[in-house]
């Protein structure tokens, strides 16, 4: 059975991501792109959902923005189609490479 992908599973893929984005900035669509390569959702999560052209996958990565979920951890703030990353965020991912 596929492993599915919760919400909080994507924050720190994500703010890695940040951390390796040229300026440390992402749109959301290309944060979505850049955590299906690294999860590679399948079953459920792979699903396009109803009424929609996007995946629930997608759909997971999409509430990191709407549920404010980096910036409440203050690991990024939010720019206008996606996120920067904060010093804290640098500071995050900087620790779990030690």
């Amino acid at each position: 059975m596929p492993r599915r992908v919760s919400e909080g599973s994507l924050v720190i893929p994500a703010v890695e991501e940040l951390y390796n984005a040229p300026g440390g900035e992402l749109s959301t669509s290309d944060l979505i792109k850049r955590l299906m390569v690294r999860f590679s959702p399948e079953g459920e999560d792979a699903e396009i959902l109803q009424n929609r052209s996007d995946t629930k996958f997608s759909q997971k990565v999409r509430n990191l923005k709407s549920h404010k979920t980096l910036l409440k951890g203050g690991w990024a703030t939010e720019i206008e189609e996606g996120f920067r990353i904060t010093e804290k965020g640098r500071s995050l991912i900087e620790s779990l490479a030690d």
